[in-house]
């Protein structure tokens, strides 16, 4: 598996269904290598797509087919647990390692039922099952399972998120993207492309934007560079309702840098975000980051002040955004006021 290249194709001789053409697309070599896969059965001549393959380089296959089963194999034949059913055939196959011992499944079903499972350490070290040596310690336990409203927006891909918590992202059509967290058992909305189509202003933003925008795994869940737009380069928000749309996405995009990008993706969205504040002479908004981030005058007045964000110095990121309204004559009042109480603070440490 780990020397296929990008694609490779070949045939499975199931001892029940018979000959499966088996076609590996973006497969990648190593350690944690997984591998997804799509396969089609041929009967009397006749190509019939309805398998969905994902392998691990542990040398185990997870298997969903047309009849709503996932079936869990080692890479010998030998099935590692009877066949598990669903509430509607796979769309989607997703696996990831969490350390030397445990893997996570996930499935996305063509109803929208997302489940996740965990493989157990005895299960994966093994490589064929035997009779009466505990077949029930290899069904995988449940983590969790929820239902995800697919109707108007078919989702299109299924993945984990980068870091140590793995946590299900799911990819939809036009673009947008939603996160499953994991330890507070709710859908987190990564990117909306609204309902305008290819041509939405939110999706042109973000396809515009991610040129610039450092990588980090921010970036890499939301996938903006593989948005297709009809216009990008522009981002001249000369209408009411696009002018909406920018700061609602720029709203969205530093609350979720805060919670899932690195240091320098967030500090990268935050200049962006203050910057339209200060386009929308959002008087009030720019008041409270700057108050936040100035701090107290002295560490004693607020002991709950935490000076660090995303580890990076709150006093640090204020040095970098008082240019953005240093120069606005409409904020000259504020910044002045801001720039004064700065100032002050720093000589008080």
């Amino acid at each position: 598996m780990e020397q296929c290249g990008n694609q490779a194709q070949f045939v499975c001789d199931h001892p029940i269904d018979g000959p499966i053409v088996v076609k590996i697309a973006n497969a990648e070599g190593g350690k944690n290598a997984v591998h997804k896969i799509t396969g089609s059965q041929s009967t009397d001549g006749n190509v019939k797509t309805d398998w969905t393959f994902l392998s691990s380089y542990r040398k185990w296959l997870a298997v969903g087919d047309a009849n709503s089963n996932l079936r869990l194999l080692w890479s010998t034949g030998c099935a590692i647990c009877p066949p598990l059913r669903l509430d509607s055939p796979i769309q989607f196959l997703a696996a990831t390692v969490l350390d030397d011992s445990t893997e996570k499944l996930a499935v996305l079903t063509s109803s929208g039922c997302l489940t996740i499972w965990k493989l157990s350490a005895k299960m994966l070290s093994c490589s064929g099952s035997h009779l009466g040596c505990g077949m029930e310690k290899n069904l995988p336990k449940i983590v969790l399972t929820t239902k995800l409203d697919t109707t108007h927006f078919p989702a299109v891909d299924l993945a984990f998120s980068p870091g140590e918590v793995k946590h299900p992202v799911v990819h939809f059509k036009l673009g947008s993207c939603a996160l499953f967290h994991v330890d507070r058992k709710l859908w987190v909305e990564l990117f909306n492309a609204g309902e305008g189509g290819e041509d939405s202003f939110k999706r042109r933003a973000a396809a515009t934007l991610h040129r610039t925008c450092p990588s980090g795994p921010l970036s890499e869940m939301q996938k903006f560079g593989r948005l297709n737009v009809l216009v990008t380069g522009d981002l001249s928000a000369n209408t009411p309702s696009h002018r909406r749309d920018l700061q609602e996405f720029y709203d969205t995009q530093i609350q979720v840098a805060e919670m899932f990008g690195s240091a320098a993706e967030f500090r990268f969205w935050l200049n962006r975000w203050f910057q339209q504040l200060v386009i929308e002479n959002d008087e009030r908004r720019i008041r409270q980051v700057c108050l936040d981030f100035i701090g107290p005058m002295s560490s004693s007045l607020n002991t709950s002040w935490e000076s660090t964000i995303k580890g990076l110095s709150k006093r640090s990121l204020m040095k970098e955004l008082f240019p953005h309204f240093a120069m606005d004559l409409g904020m000259q009042r504020l910044y002045v006021e801001m720039k004064e109480l700065f100032d002050n603070t720093e000589d008080s440490e």
